[in-house]
């Protein structure tokens, strides 16, 4: 593959590492160049031999707000696709836009529909009647989940040109290591980890307050002390507010029940964590916690959104209530110790949702899912042809 002269390229913010395997997916199945910057937002980035790094000019504090250079990129290999990440910051979006119109290439738009903080309305809002004029005037749109299409169906884009590639991690990856670690057993495991308790939640991500990692210590508390269960509390991530979190669980006097694990980045310690963990707590917005926790037989709790707070990513798809996890009433920790309670003393449906989630990571929200979007956009653009590609 002549990666310099590809004629797909892709066209990146940043490279993050947890995206790599993504894009190596997608790269085994079709030659493009990612042309990308770098930031210092504390998220991992990477190098690839098919990605290439673009200067960038920022106009603005958010990481969205910037002007990417990719136009010297455009005219010298004159690309049949162009598939460019939706950030409405992003000021040189409709000058790619308007060269698309000199250079005939076809854009695919590829990202989050809309802001889920604040949802979707184009009558009302500036940012949204943007977003909406963008994907008018895309040749395709690829989103990260099924709703996103319907919400684009709503606001008349046609959905014949709009493609799920539902949000996932390297499942090809992560799924071995789980059947191993079902070779080895979750009680030795436990025990290779130092678990004492019976019972074992886990956290997953940065300690930060839209994640309201303090809910997590409140329901830990009521199954502790109300209904008198062996249970520890795991969490796995640093941030901000982690030194409040310690004495928070001092307060409680609980803190012999819960462990801070800090940063774990190594596949395998995580994977044993979660193996190890009978459920995963995450009472506010999640993300791709969900796919990673359901790639070693993990349901996830959460709290239902209500009014967008907590405003959770499209993983919230995947958890499907009493049968790959549960969404607990809006901010009531009791429904939430209620539900874990019920699920820990319920062996049957716990082998119900194992087979649920298996079904969900395997077959529903695989990377092939993912990568199958894309290309399925791809082909959609270039009329089922890439002989000219």
């Amino acid at each position: 593959m002549n990666h310099i002269a590809s004629k797909i390229i892709i066209v990146q913010r940043i490279f993050p590492t947890y995206q790599k395997p993504i894009f190596d997916a997608i790269y085994n199945e079709i030659d493009f160049t990612l042309l990308h910057s770098t930031d210092r937002s504390g998220i991992k980035q990477s190098l690839s031999p098919y990605a290439a790094e673009i200067t960038k000019w920022q106009f603005g504090k958010g990481d969205t707000q910037l002007f990417l250079n990719v136009f010297g990129y455009i005219k010298k290999n004159k690309p049949k696709v162009v598939i460019h990440e939706l950030a409405v910051g992003i000021l040189s979006l409709p000058l790619v836009l308007l060269v698309k119109k000199i250079s005939g290439y076809k854009l695919i738009l590829w990202g989050h529909s809309y802001n889920r903080k604040i949802g979707f309305d184009a009558r009302k809002n500036l940012s949204d009647k943007y977003r909406l004029w963008l994907h008018r005037r895309a040749d395709a749109i690829i989103t990260y989940s099924n709703s996103e299409k319907e919400e684009l169906i709503k606001n008349k884009i046609d959905g014949n040109k709009v493609f799920p590639a539902l949000n996932t991690l390297d499942t090809n990856k992560y799924l071995p290591i789980r059947n191993r670690f079902e070779r080895i057993g979750k009680n030795n495991i436990k025990r290779e980890l130092g678990f004492k308790q019976q019972f074992n939640l886990v956290f997953i991500g940065r300690l930060y307050e839209d994640k309201w990692p303090h809910y997590a210590i409140d329901v830990l508390d009521i199954l502790v002390k109300e209904r008198y269960i062996p249970i520890g509390l795991h969490f796995v991530g640093s941030g901000k507010i982690e030194k409040s979190l310690v004495e928070y669980s001092k307060r409680k006097e609980i803190q012999n029940n819960i462990f801070f694990h800090g940063e774990v980045y190594d596949d395998e310690e995580t994977g044993h964590l979660l193996f190890a963990s009978d459920m995963m707590i995450m009472p506010g917005c999640v993300g791709l916690s969900v796919n990673h926790a359901f790639c070693f037989d993990c349901p996830v709790i959460t709290f239902e959104s209500k009014n967008l707070i907590p405003a959770h990513g499209p993983e919230i798809e995947y958890i499907i209530d009493g049968q790959t996890g549960f969404i607990a009433k809006h901010r009531n920790i009791e429904d939430m110790a209620e539900t874990i309670f019920k699920y820990l003393n319920d062996h049957s449906l716990r082998e119900k949702m194992k087979i649920q989630i298996r079904n969900m990571i395997e077959n529903i929200c695989p990377v092939e899912k993912l990568v199958a979007g894309v290309i399925n956009a791809i082909n959609y653009v270039q009329k089922n042809d890439l002989n000219g590609i």
